[in-house]
């Protein structure tokens, strides 16, 4: 990923009204071109609520990820797909081309200080994950889908 600009903006109103702000909110503004083999395959743009991501105008995001960067410094969770390892192929009894999700997360204390990381390596035949833009939730099925 190569970062174009990574700069303080004014929430529009539009964006405003999607990210649940004031309109002219200060937001955190990175355009990045995406590159797969080298080769550039995506321009994104992506603006953040500054009030809670402004961190990242501050540092320098040529080399690392975005989404890492954010549960480092807020404890979101990110969740994955991925190949089984054979690990997981001997642990699970999976077969090599079995999906699991990759659960990670940093768990913090209401102090604020980080209290411990997890990874999570879920088979997808028992685990639902919900999205909205209010609440994220996983739910586990104790029988097979």
């Amino acid at each position: 990923t190569k970062i174009l600009e990574n700069k303080v903006v004014s929430a529009n109103a539009v964006m405003a009204k999607k990210l649940e702000l004031k309109d002219g909110e200060k937001l955190v503004y990175l355009k990045r071109l995406r590159h797969v083999n080298d080769r550039p395959v995506m321009i994104e743009h992506v603006y953040l609520p500054y009030s809670k991501y402004g961190f990242l105008s501050k540092i320098d995001m040529e080399n690392c990820s975005l989404y890492e960067k954010i549960t480092e410094k807020t404890g979101l969770q990110m969740l994955e797909t991925n190949i089984t390892t054979e690990e997981e192929i001997v642990l699970m009894g999976l077969s090599e081309l079995d999906a699991v999700f990759v659960l990670t997360e940093t768990v913090y204390l209401n102090t604020g200080n980080p209290l411990h990381i997890t990874k999570q390596v879920l088979l997808g035949d028992y685990f639902k994950f919900f999205m909205s833009n209010k609440v994220n939730q996983l739910s586990m099925n104790w029988k097979k889908m």
